[in-house]
């Protein structure tokens, strides 16, 4: 025991590294038995390493690093997301407009310079897992201008096969880095300090964004920043980073309705503005009148006609369908924005928590009621849930991972899994933002020691 005492943390981190290497240079996406025993494994490391975890700040530093770094040189496996990244950011070196025409189009409109390359981009079988290339051909870009910026500057590689990949996942590593020491600042200012490895060590913060370069890294960046800046009172500055995760990945605007309560009216609406005049303004570096269009038709297009682990959406369809015969998909795809929308405004204006928790219940309406939720999306709850000191987004972030059975032979979503997930996830919910102590209270604060 003493010695588990004295070098347990670098025993299990050293298990953990071990584990997150095959993560990055072996499993695929259909391995479903290796990659949730897997994956489980690493949840109880992390769990033990957090009650393990080195006082000083540079040890866990350096730990979550060196799981990071596992993934250095390494072609994702568990998602082709990063085929239409490498694409936008050649299209943006060389001239050309990103959301002026779909991948299937190029031959159209890129010069006969650039033909073999596009076409050799549009086909790229580098790995076994995704022989098709990208999952996006015949759909306009929706990454708007911080991606974009990312996207670009990663094309100054050279290499669509390798050093554009590398390049992006620089850009990731910075921002997964900015995060740590901003999100350390916040919970030092709470004496909270010892729950910083509850993200840093998170393994589907790891293989998610370092591992499959999901930009939400950026996304959480300027969210934690945001909180950091309002924290300080530098309200002006809160609203330009907001508007900076606006153009990463959208969702961030729900950050103005958590500052609201915090600020007067007038200061309320000052910030909007500020934060919606700068989005506009970054907007208009990749997309003019003529293009909006086709951005716009992309992303109605992607919330409308496409689904993946939403549990509401799913329940409320196949009831109605149970009992009269009846697809109701179209309608729900209507009436869900108001229904999140009434409970956001909810949240915004009447219900009493401060900035952090406020922007937690923001994020978390909008993924209950949003058509899709990859595991990556809830990301965004992780350093939010541990300034709030809450749990029900931590057990969402392990139990989301088992969606990966979608992939196999076909593509087939594992309902019963779902239905597992959110009746677990919004069960805690519910308890936890009850006054009276009870059970998720409890774990909470085993959790939050």
């Amino acid at each position: 025991m003493a010695l588990i005492r004295t070098y347990g943390f670098w025993i299990f981190a050293m298990a953990s590294a071990l584990l997150y290497f095959l993560f990055a240079q072996e499993f695929q996406r259909t391995q479903h038995l290796e990659l949730f025993i897997s994956f489980a494994t690493l949840v109880a490391l992390w769990l033990i390493m957090h009650r393990f975890a080195p006082k000083k700040w540079m040890w866990l530093f350096a730990a979550g690093l060196a799981f990071r770094l596992c993934f250095l040189f390494a072609t994702p496996h568990l998602s082709d997301d990063y085929f239409r990244f490498l694409w936008d950011g050649e299209l943006s070196k060389d001239g050309y407009e990103v959301f002026g025409f779909v991948p299937n189009d190029y031959d159209e409109h890129v010069s006969e310079e650039h033909q073999e390359k596009y076409r050799q981009m549009l086909q790229y079988q580098g790995t076994m897992e995704f022989p098709d290339g990208m999952n996006s051909k015949n759909y306009y870009s929706i990454y708007p201008t911080v991606n974009q910026f990312v996207f670009q500057t990663s094309a100054m590689g050279g290499n669509p096969e390798r050093t554009n990949l590398d390049l992006l996942r620089l850009w990731i590593l910075i921002a997964e880095i900015a995060t740590f020491f901003l999100l350390k600042a916040l919970l030092t200012s709470k004496n909270r300090s010892n729950w910083l490895s509850l993200y840093w060590l998170h393994p589907l913060i790891i293989i998610e964004l370092t591992g499959n370069l999901h930009l939400e890294a950026l996304a959480i960046t300027f969210i934690v920043l945001a909180l950091y800046l309002a924290h300080i009172n530098h309200w002006i500055g809160a609203a330009l980073v907001v508007s900076l995760g606006v153009m990463t990945k959208l969702t961030p605007l729900l950050m103005l309705g958590a500052f609201f309560k915090h600020l007067d009216w007038k200061r309320w609406l000052i910030h909007c503005t500020v934060a919606v005049a700068a989005s506009i303004g970054l907007f208009a570096i990749y997309v003019d009148l003529g293009t909006f269009a086709n951005f716009k038709a992309s992303v109605g297009l992607f919330f409308a006609w496409f689904s993946f682990n939403t549990g509401i959406y799913y329940s409320l369809k196949e009831l109605v369908l149970l009992i009269s015969g009846a697809d109701i998909s179209a309608w729900i795809s209507l009436f869900f924005p108001f229904i999140s929308a009434g409970i956001m405004i909810w949240i915004t204006f009447f219900k009493k928590a401060d900035v952090a928790t406020t922007a937690l219940l923001l994020f978390t309406t909008y993924f209950l009621f949003t058509p899709i939720l990859h595991p990556w999306y809830v990301t965004v709850l992780i350093p939010l849930a541990i300034l709030s000191k809450k749990i029900y987004p931590l057990i969402w972030s392990v139990l989301i991972f088992g969606t990966y059975l979608a992939y196999g032979a076909t593509f087939k979503e594992p309902l019963w899994w779902i239905i597992i997930e959110f009746s677990v996830v919004i069960t805690f919910l519910f308890a936890e933002f009850k006054k009276e102590e009870n059970w998720s209270h409890r774990i909470a604060n085993r959790l939050y020691h």
